[in-house]
């Protein structure tokens, strides 16, 4: 982390990296709890007695390092899909524990979007096209069979005339 510019706040005392430290992390609660930007910023000018221009650097620096873990974060995409997927099972295993089959099924849903099964059950198979869900369960020969009483018949040739 880059060493915090201290100065004078109003009233004259200097603020501490320390302070800065405090500040910018009860700035950064209030702006993750859904609190605007002007809101945090105008609160912490008159909370801790800086400046508006102060307060503002301060809310830069919150966003740049949420932008840092955020690149991080991106980096390391196979381990947060396993701990999504851990956290889902834990979150199952929970709900199914207290009897909760709504919640349970809600995260089971989660977990299977969050694993591609319901785009793969949709997906077409090569040139075929896609079969709707609710004829999934059928066979193969069932879907052929469905299939003869679907399409229509080959049109016929009229017979030809004598003579012609």
């Amino acid at each position: 982390m880059a060493k915090a510019r201290t100065g004078k706040r109003r009233g004259g005392k200097a603020r501490t990296d320390a302070d800065r430290r405090k500040h910018l992390a009860e700035m950064a609660k209030a702006l993750a709890e859904g609190r605007g930007p002007n809101e945090v910023v105008e609160a912490a000018a008159g909370k801790y007695g800086v400046s508006e221009t102060t307060a503002w650097n301060d809310y830069a620096e919150i966003r740049r390092q949420w932008a840092e873990q955020a690149a991080k974060d991106r980096e390391d995409v196979p381990g947060c899909y396993g701990l999504a997927i851990v956290r889902r099972n834990d979150l199952y295993r929970i709900a199914r524990g207290n009897g909760d089959v709504k919640t349970a099924l809600e995260v089971d849903q989660d977990r299977c979007k969050l694993q591609g099964l319901y785009e793969a059950a949709e997906k077409p198979k090569g040139d075929a096209p896609p079969i709707p869900l609710s004829l999934a369960h059928l066979t193969t020969e069932q879907l052929k069979a469905l299939e003869q009483l679907l399409t229509p018949p080959a049109p016929v040739a009229p017979p030809a005339r004598p003579g012609a």
